[in-house]
């Protein structure tokens, strides 16, 4: 009775324990609002749950914030008699904070607004008035999704003139002293951001004697970086207008983004002379619409555009427009767009046309050298510097581990692709990974393997493919025990390979120091009993990929976390098998079958079956001596 009140004992703390721990750890099930928190600061933002709370950013401008969950916010458009969401800042008091999404969305953000301007009289005199998610902006915002917005800005005041309007999906006007100066993106302030939705902008049939209107779908002005635009533009005014539009913003620059909407003017009285000297000009392109850079830097850096860009006008047709970039004052670099869907053959203001076809091959992104859309400006035919863009796996170390005789253990540490293509995803063009919904990364890592030097690329002729795929380990089996073998890996994708296997790709030699590659040499295999619990037993069952992701967050070996899990597993054993038999013997003796199964199965140490057996075997001569 005494073993019984103990092991009764031990099985009551650890349910306590297990009931307790629902104090500490989530609540699966449980789906109530967090409360709005934080202080504002950069190590503790607010933090916004809420449509409403996301409107009361207006309280203060100069705040961190951050989104705790995705948030629903369609039942704006029944705010404000009609009027919907009203923009963040204004032009006299811009957002100079931050928001950032934490990888969460916004969804059904709607607005229907008539134009109220603000006025700055910078010598001839001018008024301001911009329409997004933040009216004007010179803070950041990063990692965030906007999803199915619905705009329409209605403009009509016929006692302005010179109104600049900027209209966005994420900012009006987003942009700060940094903005587009450099090479280096870091100082974007729209950067890992994904808009989807429809943006109108009309008239009422009165509006101001000259228009100049901005916009696109992620910013009407802006810098952005690593951002994804899928949205519907449509501007339908009958004033003086001079326009600047594009699938991702009307004026900016931006590097390693894309847009997928379709861009569309209609202005009976506007002309369209793609940016030229002199009147209400016009710049529009599936991307920008004017690419601004300072000292001629980048207007766009591996970008690309799919959407049709269409201009209607008495005084012009669509051939003006762009199909990247409609102007540009600065370069651009390794960026494209689908002369097809377009509905273009040029980009004046830089990019290099593909057809259709062309931009859903991964080999379009792969070029290295110089490439024409065939676009003549003034006699001279324009040409675009392409290279390569980040498609593949990268593997940044490899290592090799001899286990047996005739077996080396590979695995690999790589560098993942900033870009994908999948034909199910994105309607087959190129993806952002970790950005675009579904989309992965899925090139591979292919390991070739040489005896007597390294593979001098991935066409040697004496080397031996040992694994393409995406795992970050394999097994090279069937090997000669005492044999040297020398490993390199590559990143591939649909049969083209990264350029070499690169200066930071070196692979790295297990038990010596100082090398850069793979040279290992299988020794002689250890005994079966000494040889270490693999999980295997455990692959299939339900909370398996928990427990190795534990067992990485711990930095434990895999397997020891099996070797830890199969003990708990023999102490649940036991009290079962005692709190049933009611008998230390019984236990015991259901123990030694546990662990002789445990041990056969790969999950404990071969020498534990040993135990397990004399266990057994002792328990049985006891029970016939009894």
């Amino acid at each position: 009775m005494r073993i019984e009140r103990i092991l009764l004992s031990i099985l009551g703390i650890l349910l306590i324990l297990a009931g307790l721990s629902i104090l500490f750890l989530p609540c699966p099930f449980c789906h109530k609002a967090l409360a709005y928190s934080g202080n504002g600061t950069v190590d503790d933002p607010f933090i916004i749950t809420n449509a409403t709370e996301l409107q009361n950013i207006s309280a203060n401008l100069s705040a961190y914030y951050k989104l705790g969950n995705d948030i629903d916010a369609s039942e704006t458009s029944s705010w404000n008699d009609g009027a919907g969401f009203i923009p963040i800042g204004n032009y006299t008091n811009k957002f100079s904070g931050e928001l950032d999404g934490a990888g969460h969305y916004i969804s059904g953000l709607y607005i229907n607004r008539i134009t109220n301007p603000v006025w700055d009289d910078l010598g001839w005199g001018k008024w301001y008035d911009g329409v997004g998610l933040f009216e004007f902006s010179n803070g950041s915002i990063k990692n965030l999704s906007l999803l199915n917005y619905s705009y329409t800005v209605w403009v009509n005041d016929t006692n302005t003139s010179l109104l600049h309007l900027a209209v966005g999906g994420i900012a009006g006007a987003g942009f700060d002293s940094s903005f587009c100066e450099g090479y280096d993106p870091s100082g974007f302030n729209i950067t890992n951001c994904y808009v989807t939705g429809e943006l109108f902008v009309t008239t009422d049939g009165s509006s101001p004697d000259d228009l100049y209107l901005r916009i696109g779908g992620l910013a009407g002005f802006g810098a952005f970086d690593h951002c994804a635009a899928d949205v519907n533009l449509t501007v339908d005014v009958a004033s003086q207008l001079s326009v600047s539009a594009g699938g991702m913003v009307g004026i900016g620059c931006g590097w390693t983004s894309y847009a997928r909407g379709n861009v569309t003017i209609i202005s009976p009285i506007a002309e369209m002379c793609c940016c030229g000297e002199g009147g209400m000009h016009s710049c529009l392109g599936g991307l920008i619409g004017a690419a601004t850079a300072v000292d001629e830097n980048y207007g766009s850096l591996e970008c690309y555009s799919t959407g049709a860009v269409t201009f209607y006008s008495a005084y012009s047709n669509i051939t003006d427009a762009g199909g990247l970039i409609g102007g540009d004052f600065g370069y651009s670099e390794s960026s494209y767009f689908d002369r097809e869907t377009s509905g273009l053959s040029c980009s004046v203001g830089g990019g290099t046309g593909k057809t259709t076809a062309q931009m859903k091959t991964v080999s379009t992104y792969l070029y290295n050298g110089w490439s024409t859309d065939g676009c003549m400006v003034e006699g001279e035919l324009l040409y675009w510097w392409n290279e390569p863009w980040s498609f593949q796996f990268v593997p940044s170390v490899l290592y090799a581990n001899p286990i047996s005789s005739s077996a080396i253990a590979l695995d690999w540490a790589v560098a993942t692709s900033v870009w994908s293509l999948e034909s199910g995803i994105n309607d087959g063009y190129p993806t952002l990974v970790g950005l675009t919904p579904g989309a992965t990364t899925k090139s591979n890592v292919a390991v070739f393997r040489k005896v007597g030097g390294y593979p001098d690329n991935t066409s040697d002729p004496n080397a031996t493919l040992v694994y393409l795929g995406t795992d970050m380990s394999c097994y090279d089996t069937g090997l000669n025990a005492g044999t040297t073998y020398y490993y390199r890996a590559w990143g591939e994708i649909d049969g083209n390979y990264s350029a070499g296997y690169a200066e930071d790709v070196a692979t790295t030699l297990v038990g010596k120091s100082g090398e850069s590659k793979a040279n290992v040499t299988t020794p002689e295999a250890p005994p079966w009993w000494f040889r270490e619990p693999n999980c295997d037993l455990y692959k299939n069952l339900p909370g398996a990929k928990l427990g190795a992701d534990l067992a990485d967050s711990y930095d434990l070996p895999h397997p020891t976390a099996c070797l830890l899990f199969t003990i708990f597993l023999l102490i649940i054993i036991g009290v079962g098998a005692y709190l049933i038999t009611k008998n230390a013997l019984g236990m015991m003796f259901i123990l030694s079958i546990a662990i002789i199964l445990f041990s056969i199965a790969g999950a404990l140490f071969g020498w534990m079956l040993f135990i397990g057996i004399f266990l057994g075997g002792s328990i049985i001569y006891a029970w016939s001596r009894g």
